[in-house]
């Protein structure tokens, strides 16, 4: 059975209008159709009824000073009903499930202050622009995420709006492309209707938004190739720390928490084929702005060492709970795939102590003051076939456990604020003693971008005596001839760790293999193929250690240049072996140490 309600066209005709938050106005005059249900036609020819026959009484309401109220209509439909809005804005004034398909054609609807709008059926539009007004949905603020005030912001959601079975489009509540225009309401409204797959059908700006359980954020794919599809950071002009300060927000708009969250312990999250612009390089704080930040104590103005990064609450994606989280646990799990998130001012992914958490076939660029990936205390992630490129600090991506597999790491480029420097490509923390693997990694860029001062840089930094495995790991140079740097570092003792099948091409000189002077012990590195980038370098020892226990070389290849020591050993050497060394005409002595050496 299918019911048509459409405008009537009075003396005062309907104009829309932009209210500040989003969504259309209401009209000054309005025809409302009322159906009386028990006289409808009943059987198959009421399927073949015209556009715009109304079936049973018809009543003419004109000169109204509210919007047509279709609340009994929507309420009273069944399941095996249609429900056409053609023209005009409808208002539903109480909290109401509907049966019926509705199909938008022109129509809107406002729910009412705090009203929820359920609808039973996956809704279908014949028409653009928004579906929803929702000028009536406010935000209710929810627990804050934390205790601690660096990480007190309050999980938002909104109060009144639409529920939706299926699928929800950013367009649908109002969104809009425009540049300056914050969509974080209309799309926390997409995100609160619990559809199970919300669409980005457009590319738009907003502050933060934090996604329902189960439910998938992707971007729409039928907006064809070219189409710039996702989320961009608004640009506020208050400080993170003004808005870090501020005790009482009355929107995300008013904190310091730029991204995208979830609700506390939401099951199976998916995010898919969006960008992620972080808008860094726009904020107010960027770059020399970041040092105005006042010291943790004594209050003074700040320096290098007085930097406070937690005052920076921006990111790309937040799934990371913290052991002082209180009102927020991360999701069940979470998928992050064929995503692009760049210019972030802290990390790309946030995912610490996220169980299950997958990142794939993703391109991850430039984080002014943090990481494209944070994740330790994650036993069982997975990065898969990733692209990382640009700059962060410190470590690009920080992972305790897990698995990284089939990634790249190209286009390195210095950090622009000044002293926070990219040290690493990897830290492999040992917070949980869980192994590690990394297969098929590959790094090519300029080595002398990745700078620790008068230290070398590490393009892998290991800590902790834990398990890690890294196969077929490959290095390419590109850059100056030379470079401080060590493919693998330890700042402490280290052990149970497995190298092989690594080629290191057109090295600068002054590059290691392993550098540290610290303990190591249970090491085993083979298959290995190093070149310089130029014939002539020569290198007091390709890698370097505190003391060394239970070591393992085996078929090593140096094809060109010249080292004193393949191993050079500061302290105390015990149980090293070595096997099939090539280029011992390159190679002095294969090990060396502070009392002395053994060839």
């Amino acid at each position: 059975m299918t019911i048509n309600l459409q405008w009537r066209h009075m003396a005062s005709s309907y104009e829309p209008q932009m209210p500040l938050v989003v969504g259309w106005g209401s009209s000054k005059s309005v025809g409302v159709l009322p159906i009386d249900r028990r006289n409808l036609i009943k059987g198959s020819l009421a399927f073949g009824l015209l556009s715009g026959t109304v079936l049973g009484t018809t009543k003419t309401l004109s000169h109204l000073n509210s919007d047509g109220d279709i609340t009994a209509e929507l309420r009273n439909s069944g399941p095996g009903e249609v429900i056409r809005i053609k023209r005009g804005v409808w208002t539903v004034s109480e909290p109401i499930k509907v049966a019926a398909k509705v199909i938008f054609e022109g129509g809107v609807i406002v729910p009412a202050t705090g009203s929820v709008v359920e609808f039973e059926q996956d809704i279908q539009t014949t028409s653009p622009g928004p579906l929803f007004n929702l000028r009536n949905v406010q935000w209710s603020k929810g627990l804050p995420r934390s205790s601690a005030r660096k990480r007190g912001s309050f999980l938002w959601q909104t109060y009144g709006g639409i529920r939706l079975p299926g699928i929800a489009k950013a367009s649908w509540f109002g969104a809009l492309e425009q540049p300056g225009h914050d969509n974080t309401l209309a799309l926390q409204a997409m995100l609160d209707s619990e559809a199970k797959i919300a669409v980005l059908d457009g590319f738009f700006e907003h502050t933060a938004n934090w996604v329902a359980s189960g439910q998938t954020l992707r971007g729409d794919a039928d907006l064809g190739q070219g189409a710039r599809v996702g989320l961009k950071t608004m640009i506020h002009g208050e400080s993170f720390a003004d808005l870090l300060a501020n005790s009482a927000p009355r929107s995300p708009a008013e904190q310091a928490f730029r991204g995208l969250s979830t609700r506390s312990g939401a099951e199976d999250i998916v995010f898919s084929d969006f960008e992620y612009d972080g808008s860094a390089r726009e904020h107010f704080d960027h770059r020399d702005g970041y040092r105005n930040y006042l010291s943790d104590t004594g209050g003074k103005a700040a320096g290098k060492k007085s930097f406070r990064r937690h005052l920076l609450r921006q990111g790309g994606i937040n799934i990371g709970e913290m052991e002082e989280d209180e009102g927020y646990r991360a999701p069940s799990s979470t998928l992050i795939e064929r995503m692009h998130i760049h210019n972030t001012v802290r990390s790309g992914i946030v995912a610490n102590r996220a169980p299950k958490v997958t990142i794939r076939d993703c391109r991850i660029a430039d984080s002014d003051t943090d990481h494209l990936i944070y994740a330790d205390r994650n036993p069982d992630i997975l990065v898969q076939n990733t692209h990382l490129s640009g700059y962060a600090h410190d470590a690009m991506v920080v992972i305790s456990c897990g698995m990284i597999r089939d990634c790249r790491v190209t286009d390195l480029a210095p950090n622009p604020i000044d002293g926070l420097d990219t040290q690493s490509v990897l830290w492999l923390r040992s917070d949980l003693d869980q192994p590690t693997l990394i297969e098929r990694l590959e790094i090519t860029g300029d080595l002398s971008t990745l700078y620790k001062g008068n230290n070398p840089s590490q393009i892998v930094h290991v800590t902790g005596e834990r398990s890690a495995y890294f196969g077929d790991i490959s290095v390419t140079h590109q850059g100056p001839r030379f470079a401080n740097t060590t493919v693998f570092g330890a700042k402490f003792a280290s052990s149970r760790i497995v190298i092989e099948r690594l080629t290191a091409s057109a090295m600068p000189e002054g590059a290691m293999l392993w550098k540290s002077d610290k303990k190591v012990s249970d090491l085993s590195i083979r298959d290995i193929t190093w070149s310089f980038d130029d014939e002539i370098a020569d290198a007091a020892a390709l890698m370097q250690f505190g003391t060394l226990s239970n070591a393992n070389f085996d078929n090593f290849r140096l094809i060109n240049g010249k080292v004193d020591a393949l191993v050079e050993v500061r302290r105390k050497a015990r149980g090293v072996n070595f096997q099939d060394i090539e280029g011992s005409d390159r190679i002095n002595v294969l090990l060396t140490e502070e009392v002395g050496f053994l060839s």
